[in-house]
C-alpha cells in the first residue's frame, strides 16, 4: 500500500529525463559523460524539433526557466550543461526528490540573478552571429570609405589639373588678344 498515494515526478521533469535519455536525440541533447549532468548541443535543433514533440511549445527560454524552477543549474559556461542532484543518469526514482521551487519574495540582486541564468545559449550564439556579421559589415563600410576618399581625392586632381589647363587656355587666349599679328 506504500506509495499509493505519491504523485510521482512532475510531468515537466518526467518528460525532460525521457528527452535526455533517449539515444535518437543524443545529437541535439544526451547526458555528460558522468551522467549527472546534460548537455544540449543544438539549441536551435532543440527548440524546433525536440521540445515541440515532448512539450506543448518550442520556446527555449521557457524551457530554461522551467529548469530553474526545479533548481537546476548551468555547470559550463562554455555549452549549456545542467545539473541537478535528483536528475541522474538511470536513476529516474531520483525525480521524485526535486521539487518546485517557491516563489518567495526575491531581493532585487536575487530576481536579477535569476534573469540572468535565464540567459540562453541560443540566444548568446545568435548574438554572436549578429556581432560577426556587423563586424565584418564594419570593415566592408570602412573599405568603402576609404576606397570613397582615394576616387575623391583623384577627383581633385584631375580637377585641379582641369582649372591648370583652363587657367593656360585663358592666358594663351589673353595673349593671342594683345597681339594681333599671332592671329594672322
Amino acid at each position: 500500500m506504500e506509495g499509493l498515494n505519491d504523485s510521482g515526478p512532475p510531468p515537466f521533469l518526467y518528460k525532460t529525463f525521457n528527452m535526455v535519455d533517449d539515444p535518437s536525440t543524443n545529437c541535439v541533447v544526451s547526458w555528460s559523460r558522468g551522467g549527472s549532468s546534460f548537455v544540449v548541443w543544438d539549441t536551435h535543433s532543440l527548440s524546433s524539433n525536440l521540445l515541440p514533440r515532448f512539450f506543448k511549445h518550442n520556446n527555449f527560454s521557457s524551457f530554461v526557466r522551467q529548469l530553474n524552477t526545479y533548481g537546476f543549474r548551468k555547470i559550463d559556461s562554455e555549452k549549456w550543461e545542467s545539473e541537478n542532484e535528483g536528475f541522474i543518469k538511470g536513476q529516474k526514482h531520483l525525480l521524485n526528490s526535486i521539487k518546485r521551487r517557491k516563489n518567495t519574495s526575491q531581493t532585487p540582486v536575487v530576481i536579477q540573478q535569476s534573469l540572468g541564468s535565464c540567459v540562453e545559449d541560443g540566444e548568446v550564439d545568435r548574438l554572436r552571429r549578429d556581432r560577426r556579421v556587423l563586424l565584418m559589415e564594419l570593415v566592408k563600410l570602412r573599405q568603402q570609405q576609404h576606397n570613397t576618399r582615394a576616387y575623391i581625392k583623384a577627383m581633385e586632381r584631375r580637377l585641379q589639373g582641369t582649372e591648370k589647363k583652363q587657367q593656360q587656355m585663358m592666358s594663351f587666349l589673353a595673349s593671342a588678344m594683345q597681339n594681333p599679328a599671332f592671329l594672322n
